[in-house]
């Protein structure tokens, strides 16, 4: 025994009478290794070559044990040296081995990395291109569909259609955590609500009716613990996007004879991190829509239409038979949550939500506007119609982006219909280069 200790004394530069004091003290490995000066894996190989164990319930016991083998040292402990040394070469070894699997899975899980962010800047690169390629086409479209558009002191008898869905009001996205994709914030949200508005007004089309189409998620609200990293509290969120809609509002209603706002909530707007109950109409979309209409009760022009069943209702346009008008064109607003398979480009899943529209309101909606997926996409409906999801206000935030969905650049869309409900011009508004 004395040999081992000897040995150990020698390997590990740790003095056994400094070392059993401290042990019959009771004092832990951490604190043992700052006063002998030394690491834990050699103060942890140190003891269990002398047989001693961490426990404090087997402290004393292992010290007698210790005590009588340095007593009784002699030449028969030979067998008891050649264990022990061949426990340590058996940790020893086993120890590389873990350390060469660790680097291992560092280098590969570093390359992986490295391959997510290339193929998020890549799929982001093409979005952009796809969408300017979109936003010319549309473009184009105009000059072909104004040429017969009847116009009467310059106003248009028709319908535009603002879609904002998924404005995540209080997110804080900082650009160093998502690779430089993205940032925003309040002050962001702000300009590019500006923005927007400000599209309305520069168009050269001029309608004599507006919908403003809420999709839900207005707020980024409690879920995947965003209150704990977001930029303000819930309550002062919905404050900041009550008064940046209702300046916004007030600077171009004069040139609209009639403004709608139809509201519905998202999975954000709840008021837990996890539903107890599936009741969209008793969350933060409920509170922010009430203080939002009292706003705005000096607009007589200005009409504020909250849905609780997550489908809004909105007249685009009427059909005419010669002289007389005589069937309604409807849109609805939904945020997609509900339909958690929903996409555009899917004929069962389209065909379920006009279902479920023609159930609650007796009519078939002849443009399907939703969001939640946050990426941009459109398709025909059987009936004539379109079938629209809105991008993100916000854009790619650190939620999507480690999960691996990073979504196309935020952008949001605004319709305009003529007075028989068709479809003249799409303006896909691109925000991120706003703010």
């Amino acid at each position: 025994m004395l040999d081992i200790i000897a040995r150990l004394e020698k390997e590990y530069d740790i003095k056994l009478d400094e070392f059993l004091k401290h042990y019959e003290q009771g004092v832990g490995r951490e604190t043992m290794c700052d006063l002998l000066g030394t690491t834990t894996h050699k103060i942890r190989v140190y003891a269990a070559s002398l047989g001693l164990r961490w426990a404090k319930k087997h402290r004393e016991g292992d010290l007698i044990l210790l005590k009588k083998k340095i007593d009784n040292s002699d030449v028969n402990n030979t067998d008891v040296v050649c264990e022990l040394i061949d426990d340590l070469d058996l940790v020893s070894e086993n120890l590389v081995k873990f350390h060469k699997k660790l680097v291992n899975c560092r280098d590969e899980n570093t390359i992986l990395r490295r391959q997510i962010r290339e193929n998020a800047r890549k799929e982001v690169s093409e979005s952009r291109i796809i969408n300017a390629l979109k936003q010319e086409l549309d473009e184009i479209e105009i000059n072909v569909k104004q040429v017969v558009i009847n116009y009467e002191n310059n106003l248009v008898k028709g319908t535009t259609i603002l879609a904002l869905s998924d404005l995540h009001y209080g997110l804080k996205v900082e650009s160093e955590d998502i690779g430089d994709l993205n940032e925003f914030n309040i002050e962001i949200a702000n300009k590019r609500m500006s923005y927007i508005f400000d599209k309305i007004l520069k168009n050269k089309i001029k309608t004599d009716r507006l919908i403003i189409s809420l999709g839900g998620d207005l707020l980024d609200g409690l879920i995947h613990n965003s209150d704990l990293v977001a930029d303000v509290p819930v309550t002062q969120a919905i404050v900041e996007l009550v008064k940046s809609l209702n300046e916004n509002i007030r600077k171009i209603e004069k040139n609209f004879g009639k403004i709608e706002v139809v509201i519905v909530s998202g999975n954000h707007e709840r008021g837990k991190e996890t539903p107890a109950i599936h009741k969209k109409g008793y969350d933060y979309t409920h509170l922010f829509s009430e203080l939002f209409k009292s706003t705005l009760n000096d607009l007589s022009k200005v009409k504020v239409n909250y849905s609780i069943n997550g489908f809004g209702l909105f007249m685009i346009g009427e059909e005419q038979f010669e002289d007389f008008y005589f069937h309604k064109i409807y849109g609805v607003v939904f945020h997609g949550d509900n339909q958690r398979s929903y996409k555009t480009h899917n004929l069962n899943e389209v065909l379920k939500v006009q279902e479920q529209v023609r159930q609650i309101y007796k009519v078939e909606p002849k443009l399907l506007l939703s969001g939640h997926t946050h990426t941009y996409s459109k398709s025909l409906l059987p009936n004539g119609g379109v079938a629209l999801t809105t991008g993100s206000f916000c854009g790619t935030n650190a939620y999507s982006y480690v999960n691996g969905f990073v979504n196309t650049p935020p952008s949001q869309s605004i319709l305009y219909y003529n007075n028989l409900g068709e479809l003249v011009f799409e303006d896909l508004v691109v925000l991120d280069k706003v703010g």
